[in-house]
């Protein structure tokens, strides 16, 4: 894919990515595009650093999976940005499913650090990642940073846990229109578009002319929607309601890793080293209809197990729904 398609492609779809992320990456783009082209180095410097070093060794009962990097659905647009780097949905969807299906695995940790990304095939990853969790407990450490689309996965997980340095949130969808009009007209260029009869609005938001009212209500819409969807997951996964996402989770801000906790963005504080360590010595129960045996004791177990409750009842798997309802019952009468 070329880079002029990678920045079509950036101005069409909806972003769950930080802000600051996007101007980068617009900004290293706008040179690719001038025929600029940089080493790997040069790359990370502008977009952004994959991974670097060695991370912490799972014990052999625990899978890792990597979701470092900026989000898109498919590995070629990844490549074009980010020299190889990144979170590609599809991947991280079949490591997960593998990872699902392999008795030796007793729990399953994402590493995640990312700003977000594209928001296509984000929703997708996010069910199977919150339909995963009744199977096998998914523990997303966030390490340092689950940003738009990296929470949207995230929140979905069995348990989020917090680096002590980390972020989360930046609750939010948008898109952008690149209007070139000007530009082009300075170099004294006209460009017109003949479109057929029966598609008035085949090249609406199109980069050649400023964006048209009509055109700004559809895209406010298409962004409108996304946000429903985010607002809704992170609710379902976090076991809290669509308000408290929208008026607690950060309205857009990133959230430091102990006021997360406090929010009911995340669960805990530790580094990945000691998240691995917890899950080699004592796996946290899957939430399905036996994981009220894991919550008895303190305040806070009783705290997540009405947590719990809540997620189950608001899920719409039935198997979820008659969990919930024996839950309910332990809670009760235990």
């Amino acid at each position: 894919m070329s880079i002029d398609r990678v920045f079509a492609a950036a101005c069409r779809q909806p972003l769950a990515l930080l802000p600051s992320k996007i101007d980068e990456v617009a900004a290293f783009l706008e040179l690719r595009a001038q025929g600029v082209r940089f080493t790997p180095t040069e790359i990370q410097a502008r977009v952004g650093p994959g991974r670097t070093g060695s991370t912490a060794a799972p014990p052999s009962s625990v899978a890792l999976i990597s979701l470092v990097g900026i989000v898109s659905q498919r590995a070629p647009l990844i490549n074009d940005m980010s020299s190889g780097g990144g979170v590609s949905t599809q991947q991280v969807a079949a490591a997960l499913r593998q990872a699902l299906a392999d008795p030796t695995v007793s729990a399953i940790v994402l590493d995640v650090d990312s700003p977000g990304g594209s928001v296509s095939g984000v929703p997708e990853l996010a069910d199977e990642i919150f339909a995963g969790r009744r199977k096998k407990p998914i523990v997303a450490q966030v390490n340092s940073l689950a940003a738009s689309a990296g929470y949207w996965l995230a929140s979905s997980a069995t348990e989020v846990v917090m680096s002590p340095s980390g972020e989360v949130g930046s609750i939010g969808v948008y898109m952008m229109h690149r209007d070139i009009s000007a530009a082009v007209a300075a170099d004294g260029v006209a460009v017109s578009f003949v479109t057929a009869t029966d598609s008035p609005f085949k090249v609406e938001g199109n980069p050649y002319e400023p964006l048209s009212d009509a055109g700004r209500r559809h895209l406010q819409g298409e962004v409108d929607r996304y946000m429903r969807d985010f607002v809704g997951a992170v609710a379902r996964g976090r076991g809290v309601s669509v308000q408290k996402v929208k008026s607690d989770f950060g309205q857009g801000r990133t959230v430091g890793a102990r006021d997360a906790v406090r929010l009911g963005m995340a669960d805990s504080v530790a580094t990945l080293r000691q998240t691995l360590t917890r899950l080699s010595t004592s796996t946290p129960a899957v939430r399905g209809p036996s994981a009220s045996s894991a919550f008895a004791g303190s305040p806070q177990d009783e705290l997540r197990a009405k947590r719990q409750l809540l997620r189950m009842q608001m899920s719409d798997d039935p198997r979820e729904q008659l969990a919930a309802q024996r839950l309910r019952h332990e809670l009760r009468y235990r």
